[in-house]
Parts: structure tokens; sequence; C-alpha cells
């Protein structure tokens, strides 16, 4: 369980293949397939403003939930393929 406050930057290692994301009675299940870890991160209030898209206090209103592989990156020889995927249902 993570709660938010502020600018945060977290790569997790060894995450579940699900991971659910609840904001009060909405959640969000995020299955990811091939990947192994996972990258959560919020740009805070300070570094808000360097974001374009990013209105005033938006930052406060979302969280970026990445499916990743960094403590174990796949490394593929020439002319091999990796599948990976993610999806996400509302719950």
């Amino acid at each position: 369980q993570l709660a938010r406050r502020g600018e945060v930057d977290r790569v997790y290692l060894a995450t579940p293949s699900q991971l659910l994301l609840r904001d009060g009675a909405k959640t969000l299940a995020i299955n990811a397939q091939g990947f192994k870890d996972t990258v959560v991160w919020n740009i805070g209030a300070e570094k808000a403003g360097t974001l374009n898209d990013l209105g005033a206090g938006e930052w406060q209103r979302y969280l970026c939930i990445e499916s990743a592989l960094i403590g174990r990156p796949i490394k593929l020889d020439a002319k091999c393929s990796w599948t990976a995927g993610v999806s996400y249902t509302v719950a």
C-alpha cells in the first residue's frame, strides 16, 4: 500500500502481476504480463510547472504507474522478439 504526498519517484522490484489502484469507491486493476517491476511517480507541486500539459493543481489528481523491467532487464539477441503487455480494468 502506498499513500502519495507530494513528489514521488520510486521503483518497486518483483511486484505482483496485478496491482490495484484505489481512489475512494473506484478501483483500477492493472494487469501486467512480462513485466516484473513497477515504477510509481508524481511530479509534485514544485516541478509541476515544468510540464506544459499539466494545469494548475493537477499534479494532486494523478499518479503514474508504469510496468517495467528494471531489476532484471531482458536482453535480446539479433532477430529475437519479446512480448509483454498491460491491461487496465475499472472495477
